[in-house]
């Protein structure tokens, strides 16, 4: 933070860790990745308010959640808050409990449990580790698997595992890490119920993606 910030006890973040394209059954889409977001911070109360951003592709729109973030210690958050799902069936509305931050050997750890209003309930774990190559060239890798603990057949989610993404982004950072463009491999997988729902509605439930994108903050 520069002196101002620090006198003045607030500041303002804006960011999206990723912005992805990639091809979905022929269509190129955009999509806004893990956590996009702005967030107002009060140093001396030290309380975070996040606004997260969309996921968009061909098919749906997924808002990851707007939470309030609070420390619990010194490298994890605790959060609550409200995520919005509009999947190609009736949307979905869940409340959120979760915590955020840094693990031991520096994983990023982002984990979610979610209470829709008709009592279904999931959880998602978001992990990224960061390999510096050099001071520019910097190899992710990260994990998000879903779980859920009802199933919603309307909107073709079963119980159990739900879907796993992998990826690997190898990103080069031209401005102080405030812009970094990649290319990378992502695999998503469906499991379960999940993956025959998928297949019943004659869709894929094992696919390989290339992607191009940035790294952003602002």
């Amino acid at each position: 933070l520069d002196p101002f910030q620090q006198r003045l006890g607030y500041a303002a973040d804006l960011g999206c860790n990723r912005l992805d394209r990639r091809p979905q059954r022929g269509i190129v889409a955009a999509m806004l990745l893990h956590h996009p977001h702005g967030s107002f911070t009060d140093f001396r109360g030290k309380l975070v308010c996040l606004v997260h951003g969309f996921i968009f592709s061909g098919v749906e729109a997924s808002a990851k959640p707007g939470a309030v973030q609070i420390p619990i210690s010194k490298f994890f958050d605790a959060k609550a808050g409200i995520r919005i799902d509009t999947p190609e069936g009736p949307d979905r509305t869940y409340a959120v409990l979760g915590v955020s931050g840094l693990a031991p050997q520096w994983f990023e750890i982002d984990a979610n449990f979610y209470v829709s209003k008709d009592g279904d309930t999931s959880a998602e774990l978001d992990a990224e580790y960061e390999l510096l190559l050099t001071n520019y060239w910097i190899l992710s890798a990260t994990l998000d698997a879903t779980v859920a603990f009802s199933e919603d057949r309307e909107i073709g989610v079963g119980k159990g595992l739900v879907s796993t993404e992998t990826g690997l982004r190898l990103s080069y950072d031209l401005i102080d890490r405030a812009f970094s463009p990649y290319v990378g491999i992502v695999h998503e997988r469906n499991y379960g119920d999940t993956a025959d729902f998928a297949k019943a509605d004659g869709g894929s439930t094992d696919d390989w993606f290339a992607v191009v994108g940035a790294r952003l903050s602002f």
